[in-house]
């Protein structure tokens, strides 16, 4: 693009770890000017966390471009000050991940900082967020993929449920709406002179992306189990196996992709049969047409 959309954003980032800084990160990919506020001493969390070279933190120099970095010690009188000089010199929008009532415990909450600037626009996420029962409650990434159902859904129906790849899903899913929700605060910011503030908490992120599971549970009662590899609502929808001992990943959405892998497998008659002559039967016969399917893999390496 030729010029950066979010150049008159400016942005204080004052999270930890992962959710509020990633969404920073995302404004300042896109122009904003990002100042991070860090722990003096010994800098943000991420300074310590994961792989290094030459010295350098790798997880925090991806997290952490484009910005700008000072350390400034929130609980003192000395660090609130500078946060609230920000503010009364435009730094209009503030995302925070501190556990609901800190912010406000050293006078930098929402209430604090609206007064010195009447247009700012707050992102905060939290665990449970920022009202209700369980808001006083710690929150990680992995406490709300469990939480948020994503976990139990994770692995085979024999076993216990397995951590879905990354502790991390629901951090960066909750930075990501968060940085969406910014650029609709921005919006009325503009229009209106005010912007909501935004509430993400890290399990809402997790369950908004579980496709059907919710609206299905609340009107059937039904609660989705464990498939393993397989998926839900169609078939075939798997990892295969590859006769050098690779994985391909397989994706039938709808009847019209599954004629044409039928066509690819040489057996176009499989269409015509009625345990797979439609989703809706080829999902109550998932068994039958994921061991032809393997079958077929199995003939081939994963590279021709």
């Amino acid at each position: 693009m030729s010029s950066m959309p979010l150049r008159n954003l400016k942005v204080l980032d004052l999270g930890t770890f992962i959710a509020a800084p990633f969404c920073a990160t995302i404004l300042a990919e896109f122009g904003a000017e990002v100042i991070k506020i860090e722990v003096p001493g010994k800098g943000d969390s991420l300074r310590t966390l994961g792989a290094s070279r030459d010295g350098a933190p790798l997880f925090w120099l991806q997290e952490s471009r484009n910005k700008h970095t000072i350390t400034c010690n929130l609980r003192e009188r000395a660090g609130q000050e500078i946060v609230r000089d920000f503010v009364h010199n435009g730094y209009h929008v503030v995302v925070e991940n501190f556990r609901p009532g800190t912010l406000e415990s050293w006078g930098l909450g929402y209430k604090d900082l609206s007064a010195i600037d009447p247009s700012l626009i707050m992102g905060r996420i939290s665990g449970y967020g920022q009202d209700g029962p369980n808001k006083d409650l710690p929150g990680f990434g992995r406490i709300a993929q469990a939480f948020g159902g994503l976990t139990y859904l994770c692995g085979f129906p024999d076993r216990p449920p397995a951590n879905p790849g990354s502790a991390t899903i629901a951090d960066y899913l909750s930075g990501l709406f968060v940085a969406f929700g910014v650029l609709v605060a921005d919006h009325e910011r503009r229009a209106t002179g005010k912007a909501p503030v935004i509430d993400v908490a890290l399990y809402e992120s997790i369950f908004r992306i579980l496709d059907s599971v919710g609206i299905t549970y609340s009107v059937t009662g039904a609660v989705r189990e464990r498939l393993g590899t397989a998926t839900a609502l169609t078939a075939p929808h798997n990892h295969y196996p590859t006769m050098d001992g690779r994985w391909i990943a397989i994706a039938c959405t709808d009847d019209r992709i599954f004629r044409r892998l039928a066509q690819l497998m040489g057996q176009p008659g499989l269409t015509a049969d009625s345990r797979f002559a439609n989703e809706r039967a080829r999902v109550l016969n998932r068994e039958a047409i994921d061991a032809i399917v393997e079958q077929w893999q199995g003939r081939w390496t994963w590279r021709r």
